[in-house]
């Protein structure tokens, strides 16, 4: 320091006059201090002492506490300080609670490192050096004091960088003022720190955080999505990986980014953060299914037949994508009909589309066209069945005696009822031939075969060929010739089972007469028919009314009569020849009567 910058107005200052430090304050410690000036007249050596305040700043520094005596706390330990100047350098002192006595710079720390500083270069290659040109360091029972004392004025250029440790958060950043409260703190642990005209400048900040993403297989990833940056326009991210991320293997891989912390010098540092990078494949495959027709009863196709145009996410980026394709749900070909086959598809992800596929399975008497199918039953009816039956009634008869089935493949639904008949022949089925009925649905036209038979039947089933009368004998009285048989009887056969009525007439065809006497007596009106209490004389060559019945599920109807009941032959036999046969004939006549 210059004596003449502390005292101003010296007359004839360097003309026999001289400007002198006397006590020099320290300037170890902030505070206020005297220091003396002595100006002395050498022609009559009389001196002037004069006491000149001294305020003692922080400068550009950075200032540490430690633990020493007593437990005191705040007590400096180290202040260094930028002395800028074309030949910039930095002091240590101890700055504040200066102590007579020497102590420790934590007396709880023992051995540990406590206190550290290195002074660093910047590498061409954006790298601090690997070797620091100054190095001081001081353990918790290093004395502050001696610290201070062996740390001298290492001489530093703008640019280089101060590597800085303190074990405790008991560290600030000083401007050139005499207050300690408005310090900004320094966390514990390293820190980096620029020096500058303006001071330092904390760089290498711990203010950058990595992110490990999770992705799906193929996603564009930058670096950005690596790591958070601060809201700093002096620490920028490299838009270039150092190793970039493989997103086309699925897993965990490790990436690398570049991140620029720009100094003021106008060179930059860089950083590499590692992270990760998780490729997933959470997206399952899709496919177009590809319905089948198969036989009844035939083998299973393969699954894979049931699908096509498989595509899936990682086809354009995992060079080993390959793909499984099974039956979750197989089909089935032991009948006939519309159903679904549920087709597993499974990515190298092991994601799996489950496809429903709709397939068919007909038979011989099925016929597919397009996205529908029509199944019958040749069948066969019987003309009774189609009596009195209107439009409706019969096409209803053919649908169940035929089993018409139809369905739509696509949605595996049967429709039965939406398949439509049709035919000119609907209501002209004639017996003896077979019919050809038109069945449609959307695309499908089938044929349903329809043979009709003729079993509407109304005939004599059995009709003796003899009626034999009793023999009697000749009187002049009237008398009653019961039949030989009385179980002789008469079978009418009706399969109509239709409810219409029929009756049967028995017609005696003239009187009874001798074969071998034709010319001799006649006996006219010979028979008479009993029922109940009533007896009815039957009249020759007129139909007389015998039995009447309707046609049901009862196909044969035996009509017979008690032996007093029924027919008889009742005549006077005067003019009789004994024993001859006398002999007539009867017609049987089945009516079908409304």
């Amino acid at each position: 320091m210059d004596p003449n910058t502390f005292v101003k107005d010296v007359v004839r200052n360097g003309e026999d006059v001289t400007v002198s430090f006397g006590a020099l304050a320290a300037t170890d410690e902030i505070g206020t201090y005297n220091t003396t000036v002595n100006v002395t007249d050498n022609t009559t050596q009389t001196t002037q002492n004069i006491l000149v305040p001294v305020t003692i700043n922080y400068g550009d520094t950075i200032f540490s506490t430690g633990l020493g005596v007593a437990g005191a706390t705040n007590r400096g330990i180290s202040a260094i300080t930028i002395h800028h100047g074309e030949y910039p350098y930095l002091t240590n002192s101890i700055a504040r609670y200066k102590s007579s006595g020497g102590f420790k710079m934590h007396s709880g720390a023992g051995d540990k490192l406590y206190y550290q500083n290195k002074l660093r270069t910047v590498t061409d290659d954006h790298q601090l050096s690997d070797t620091p040109y100054f190095d001081k360091a001081g353990l918790g029972s290093t004395i502050a004091s001696t610290f201070i004392s062996q740390y001298g004025t290492p001489r530093v250029e703008y640019g280089d960088i101060l590597e800085f440790f303190h074990e405790e958060p008991k560290t600030y950043i000083q401007t050139p003022n005499t207050s300690f409260s408005t310090a900004n703190g320094v966390s514990r642990g390293t820190h980096y720190f620029e020096i500058t005209p303006a001071g330092y400048n904390e760089v290498l900040k711990n203010n950058i955080t990595t992110k490990k993403p999770t992705v799906e297989v193929g996603t564009s990833l930058n670096p950005s999505d690596f790591v958070t940056m601060p809201a700093d326009d002096s620490v920028t991210l490299s838009s270039d990986f150092i190793q970039a991320p493989d997103s086309t293997k699925l897993g965990t891989s490790t990436v690398q980014v570049e991140v620029r912390d720009h100094l003021k010098s106008g060179k930059y540092l860089t950083r590499t953060f590692s992270s990760t990078v998780t490729i997933k494949d959470t997206i399952a495959p899709t496919a177009d299914g590809v319905t089948q027709i198969l036989d009844k009863g035939a083998a299973l196709p393969s699954a894979q037949s049931f699908v096509t145009n498989i595509q899936d996410n990682g086809d354009a980026y995992l060079t080993d994508n390959s793909k499984t394709v099974t039956y979750q749900t197989p089909p089935t070909t032991a009948t006939v009909g519309a159903r679904i086959a549920k087709i597993s598809i499974k990515d190298k992800g092991g994601n799996v589309l489950i496809k429903d596929v709709p397939y068919f399975v007909k038979d011989s008497q099925t016929t597919v066209t397009g996205n529908s199918a029509i199944r019958s039953e040749p069948i066969t009816l019987n003309k009774s069945e189609l009596a009195n039956k209107n439009r409706t009634e019969v096409e209803a008869l053919i649908r169940e005696r035929a089993q018409v089935q139809g369905w739509i493949i696509s949605t595996s639904q049967e429709v039965s009822a939406q398949v439509v008949l049709s035919s000119d022949d609907m209501m002209n089925l004639t017996p003896g031939s077979t019919h050809a009925i038109t069945a449609t649905l959307e695309d499908t036209t089938a044929t349903v075969q329809v043979t009709v038979i003729d079993d509407t039947i109304l005939e004599f089933n059995a009709t003796p060929e003899t009626l034999v009368f009793q023999t009697m004998g000749i009187s002049s009285n009237e008398t009653t010739a019961a039949r030989s048989n009385p179980d002789w009887n008469i079978q009418v056969k009706d399969t109509r089972n239709n409810g219409s009525h029929w009756a049967v007439t028995a017609t005696v065809n003239g009187p009874f007469i001798n074969a071998n006497e034709p010319a001799g007596k006649q006996l006219h009106d010979a028979l008479t028919y009993t029922s109940g209490n009533t007896e009815t004389r039957i009249t020759d060559n007129i139909a007389f009314p015998i039995f009447e019945g309707s046609s049901n599920t009862q196909q044969i109807t035996t009509i017979k009569s008690p032996s007093e009941q029924g027919i008889h032959m009742k005549i006077n036999p005067t003019g009789v020849k004994a024993g001859a046969d006398y002999t007539s004939s009867i017609t049987w006549t089945l009516n079908d009567t409304p």
